[in-house]
């Protein structure tokens, strides 16, 4: 087993899964310059980790529709300027009207200085972070950083590795049939500990004039990427139909351990011990101390475990928090190559 450690990474989240399909809601609003107040045109604006985006107009007017309820973390991003956050609460039947003021900057590019003088180190650690980040999975292999020179890494002395990017990442997704604008907010890789977290920000949009048999294609990759994945564990958890679902779960002391006889005897978590009450209809409460050893179709297993005392979990198995497991196996190998826009469901018609 490899023994890489890695952090689950997730934006703040509430849905009511009753309103999914909830078509009428709307996001609109203009993007203006900061210093001259002239509109912006081509600005990116999109929920994060979603398919839900639209850009705007030579008046810098945006109009984003079908969102769905609960709390939405706006971005807005254009080559320029800073990258703006906002989060805001969708009700059911909402008409949302916002605006944003953005301030350009200048970015400090070195390339030159850095090509000449440390070539090696900085492919070294873009190898580093290209494992880690895009994953090391069958769908990585076919995962495309476009613009990796906007990565830059830092070293410090106790062996801790820092990525950070000044403009988007720009990735294509040959696999699953994404393009991915995504803004890194954080990326540290601990080499001693082989323990590495990340957060993104990410816009997917279906690559565009594929043939029939790629998108058959897609539409599989897609079902694969999510059947087994962490989130899909969670949400059958959440709807209490894991041995249905062919996830076997039992704890263990420490990542790595397993006990074949609970695999042949089709063991399961206590979900009344797992799962407790929260304030919010939507969502429940995932409470458990040990590591849960997870197999999954008799073939992949991983390992979890809190990084804190519990963590809110929605009907779609989204945490409602940031960083809320240490991975452990499977799951620690998947990286950006793996993930799907919030709200993927297997069963729907992934194209038109």
């Amino acid at each position: 087993m490899r023994n890489y450690i890695f952090i689950f990474y997730s934006i703040f989240f509430l849905f009511d899964i009753s309103n999914a399909q909830t078509l009428s809601n709307e996001m609109k609003g203009y993007v203006f310059d900061e210093t001259t107040g002239y509109p912006l045109e081509n600005v990116n604006v999109y929920i994060a980790n979603t398919t839900f985006g639209s850009s705007t107009n030579r008046e810098g007017y945006f109009n984003i529709k079908g969102v769905p309820p609960g709390i939405k973390e706006i971005v807005v991003t254009i080559i320029g300027y800073e990258v703006k956050t906002h989060s805001v609460l969708i009700h059911k039947d909402s008409h949302v009207e916002l605006k944003f003021r953005l301030k350009p900057v200048i970015y400090e590019v070195e390339a030159t200085e850095v090509i000449a003088d440390f070539p090696t180190e900085w492919l070294r650690d873009l190898k580093h972070f290209t494992k880690l980040f895009i994953g090391q999975s069958e769908f990585a292999e076919n995962c495309e950083l476009k613009n990796p020179e906007v990565v830059d890494f830092t070293w410090s002395a106790s062996g801790i590795m820092r990525a950070s990017a000044q403009k988007p990442l720009m990735i294509i997704n040959h696999s699953l049939g994404y393009r991915i604008r995504c803004v890194l907010v954080t990326f540290i890789w601990n080499k001693k500990k082989n323990k590495c977290s990340w957060l993104a920000k990410s816009e997917f949009t279906d690559i565009q004039n594929a043939n029939s048999m790629q998108r058959k294609m897609w539409t599989l990759n897609r079902k694969r990427a999510y059947y087994g994945s962490l989130i899909h564990f969670l949400k059958s958890m959440i709807e209490r139909r894991l041995l249905k679902d062919n996830f076997v779960t039992y704890f263990v002391d420490e990542p790595g351990q397993r006990n074949k006889q609970q695999e042949l005897l089709q063991s399961t978590i206590d979900y009344n011990y797992v799962l407790k009450p929260s304030p919010i209809e939507s969502e429940y409460s995932v409470d458990f101390i040990r590591y849960m050893c997870v197999i999954y179709n008799s073939v992949h297993s991983s390992w979890i475990k809190l990084t804190g005392a519990s963590v809110l979990v929605d009907l779609w198995g989204q945490p409602q928090e940031p960083n809320p497991f240490d991975l452990y196996g499977y799951w620690s190998e998947k990286g950006i190559a793996d993930q799907l826009p919030m709200y993927f469901d297997p069963n729907e018609s992934q194209f038109e």
